[in-house]
């Protein structure tokens, strides 16, 4: 993803905002060193998320990553996402600091691949 002076990414949490959902870090498990589990809770009973659609966090000043979570639960304002700690990038580079009580922006959703109901097979990778 590219790279945003500040001012643009500034401008565009401002211009997006009603996709912009404040979250804090409620919990933390390591499944591996390299697998790091993260639960954000807030309110996000104004997101219309569909399965397989895109969250989007700005992991420092000058960038923004996604993420498709591992699990959304809009009523009850929880969305986790299982980050891979690669080390080679701000998106990694954010995850690994996250602590618990931290806040975050998670922005979204967004996408095009979407779960389609009447399917009667699913291929997730």
């Amino acid at each position: 993803m590219p790279t945003l002076p500040k001012w643009l990414a500034n401008g565009m949490e401002r211009v997006f905002d009603r996709m912009v959902y404040p979250v804090v870090v409620q919990d933390i498990h390591h499944w591996h060193p390299q697998l790091k589990q993260v639960r954000f809770v807030g309110d996000l009973s104004t997101m219309d998320y569909v399965p397989g659609q895109v969250i989007g966090a700005r992991v420092d000043e000058h960038h923004f990553r996604h993420y498709t979570p591992a699990l959304i639960d809009l009523s009850k304002g929880h969305c986790d996402i299982i980050f891979y700690l690669h080390g080679k990038g701000p998106g990694s580079h954010w995850a690994e600091q996250l602590q618990l009580d931290a806040t975050a922006k998670l922005m979204g959703p967004g996408g095009k691949m979407q779960f389609r109901p009447a399917a009667t097979h699913h291929f997730v990778y």
